[in-house]
């Protein structure tokens, strides 16, 4: 419990410890995962904060609260988990759990992008593409689908070549005045 204790978290971790109900699970097992997630998070452990957070966020052995998600994925990005930044930029970007704002959805994506997530550098390139929290700018998005090339992962290769075709076709109406 060092982590909890440090950083104030005890009463936290107290209330949520109360928060799941043998009513919301079928079994003995969900439950215990999730007071084993809740040990794990309160000594530190960031995928566990993670987990936990995607837990709520799907209503996985938990009633789903996208607030109780966004609390833990936030604990888990501010030390240093990627999957929860994601997470995070996700939740802004489609509005679910906190008001939806692309600005701070660009944030998280650049943490994202910048621990080396393939998907973000696309999400990022997505959000200059659409003018989403950003001016609408092709090259910057252009820009951001070639890193997220440069990552390697065959899906998000896929998906950055998409991307690009379709930027390409949207200049190319542009330029003819459509």
């Amino acid at each position: 419990m060092r982590l909890a204790t440090e950083s104030g978290y005890v009463f936290f971790l107290a209330i949520a410890a109360t928060c799941i109900s043998p009513a919301l699970v079928t079994g003995d097992k969900p439950a215990r995962q999730y007071q084993q997630l809740l040990q794990e998070a309160a000594d530190g452990n960031a995928s566990a904060m993670e987990k936990l957070g995607t837990a709520y966020a799907k209503g996985t052995g938990v009633t789903q609260n996208y607030q109780k998600a966004i609390v833990w994925w936030h604990r888990a990005a501010a030390v240093g988990n990627w999957d929860a930044m994601i997470d995070l930029s996700l939740a802004y970007s489609d509005g679910q759990g906190v008001p939806q704002d692309y600005a701070k959805a660009m944030e998280w994506f650049r943490k994202g992008a910048a621990a080396g997530d393939g998907d973000a550098m696309v999400d990022i390139a997505l959000l200059y593409q659409n003018g989403q929290g950003v001016p609408q700018d092709y090259a910057k998005a252009m820009e951001w689908l070639r890193k997220a090339e440069a990552s390697g992962d065959p899906r998000v290769v896929a998906l950055s070549k998409e991307c690009i075709a379709k930027i390409k076709q949207a200049e190319a109406a542009k330029s003819n005045g459509q």
